[in-house]
């Protein structure tokens, strides 16, 4: 295998290969005989491991930068604590102090048909979705379309939440939206260029006097750590004279790709704090989502749940 160990972005971009940061999820590839290289070394390029501003001109972090600094970064704990919150919560500290931000965000499918060398799948080259004849219980809710397996990045459900852009090697500006695309390409986990690098990520300004901002993080798992969600929610609100000012909210391991829930957020503005009636018909709007996969049914009250929990959660953080 050829390990390429480029001088610059531009010397990389110019490279043919996989692109390696923390390689949490392209050692896995290796292993498995999915990926076989080349691999593109990003580790010590020029910054793409800084974290530059503050809350008045916003934040931006290099994608280089290690989950584990980012759950404990002061900046980020008090400004855009959802960030802090996934980052803190994913998989195990061996993973979190290897893992970088821009490769979490663009990890590849942890569906077993892709990750198997001997099966195939849209993914890696094949005609169909063989998870659909499957039906596994950490299959989508929402059919999007082609694939049936959940995007595995929980951060990115935080930078949604947050209204971060992206900055590539190619391009500038790029909501999360952007990054991931609307689901209907089976054979993409995301919408870069073979020869496009993620650079950095900006999160915007919070501005002065709009409230105080809290933020709450819920997932369904199995056991306590280091499992896959069935489902997930992050909530950002904006708390003036104790009411919602303004919410974001995005939820997780439902769709093929991460999903922002307007109409959840929507009804979460003007409610007092601590109205758990009013949240419950809120996060009862989740189904209206997208289309529903009806093998997977069952996890709408799933969903509901992590998104009741994460308003809560919110709703009961430390006031900063």
């Amino acid at each position: 295998m050829t390990l390429h160990r480029p001088a610059s972005i531009d010397e990389a971009g110019s490279l043919a290969g996989e692109f390696m940061a923390g390689s949490t999820d392209l050692s896995e590839r290796l292993t498995s005989g999915v990926t076989t290289g080349p691999i593109v070394d990003l580790n010590g390029l020029p910054g793409m491991v800084d974290i530059e501003g503050d809350e008045g001109s916003g934040l931006t972090i290099g994608s280089g930068v290690r989950l584990a600094p980012l759950a404990v970064d002061a900046r980020i704990a008090e400004h855009y604590p959802a960030l802090a919150l996934t980052a803190g919560a994913l998989a195990t500290p061996q993973i979190r102090n290897m893992a970088t931000l821009g490769g979490v965000l663009c990890q590849h499918t942890r569906c077993t048909w892709y990750r198997h060398p001997e099966l195939t799948c849209f993914r890696n080259g094949g005609t169909g979705c063989p998870a659909r004849e499957a039906h596994l219980d950490h299959g989508v809710l929402f059919d999007l379309g082609g694939c049936v397996h959940p995007h595995p990045s929980s951060v990115a459900l935080a930078l949604i939440a947050d209204g971060a852009t992206i900055d590539t090697s190619e391009r500038t500006g790029l909501t999360v939206a952007e990054l991931y695309g609307d689901g209907s390409d089976p054979t993409r986990d995301h919408q870069l260029g073979p020869d496009e690098i993620l650079l950095r990520i900006h999160l915007p300004p919070r501005l002065a006097g709009a409230g105080r901002s809290a933020a709450g993080y819920a997932r369904l798992i199995a056991r306590q750590a280091a499992e896959w969600p069935w489902a997930e929610t992050v909530v950002r609100l904006t708390i003036k004279d104790d009411r919602v000012a303004e919410a974001a909210v995005a939820i997780g391991a439902v769709a093929s790709i991460p999903l922002a829930a307007p109409q959840v957020a929507g009804a979460l503005v003007g409610l007092t704090v601590g109205d758990l009636d009013g949240a419950a018909r809120a996060a009862s709007l989740a189904e209206s989502t997208g289309p529903i996969y009806q093998p997977n049914r069952h996890k709408i009250a799933m969903l509901q749940g992590t998104i009741l929990d994460a308003i809560e959660n919110a709703w009961s953080a430390p006031k900063r």
